[in-house]
């Protein structure tokens, strides 16, 4: 009876350790999950604001002026997507473009910005600036 009673208890620990492992194994999946969909998301935002620049620039080539508002037919612009984004200055010699997006439905906004000849840069990260974001569209927030 004492060797049946082991083994019982063997059987009901390994399938303990079982659960645990597969519960442990889910939660890093998730984490992992919901790191990959802000990779991507950011990527997106990359690219959209890659694209107005490129579109900014060839503008500003034939016209002297950069554009107030996107006339082009780049796929990667005009795609519904998650991320807003908007021409917040264009003029002769500057031009500036936004695109937001609250990542994790907190009140922190991940906002990407553009300007004319450089790369887009992340201006507020959602994930390691936790303050609450005002209108990314205010032209004096974030030009520094």
């Amino acid at each position: 009876m004492p060797d049946e009673n082991k083994k019982t208890s063997l059987a009901k620990l390994k399938r303990g350790a079982l659960y645990t492992a597969i519960a442990l194994l889910l939660v890093l999946l998730f984490f992992w999950v919901n790191h990959q969909v802000k990779r991507y998301h950011r990527a997106q935002a990359q690219r959209l604001l890659t694209a107005l620049n490129e579109y900014a620039e060839t503008y500003h080539e034939e016209n002297g002026v950069y554009p107030e508002h996107y006339i082009g037919d780049n796929p990667d612009v005009l795609k519904p997507g998650l991320w807003e984004w908007d021409v917040l200055a264009a003029d002769e010699e500057t031009f500036i473009a936004r695109a937001w997006m609250n990542l994790d439905r907190d009140e922190a906004l991940d906002i990407w910005q553009v300007r004319a000849n450089k790369e887009p840069e992340i201006i507020n990260d959602d994930i390691t600036l936790r303050d609450p974001s005002p209108d990314p569209r205010d032209l004096g927030w974030g030009l520094d």
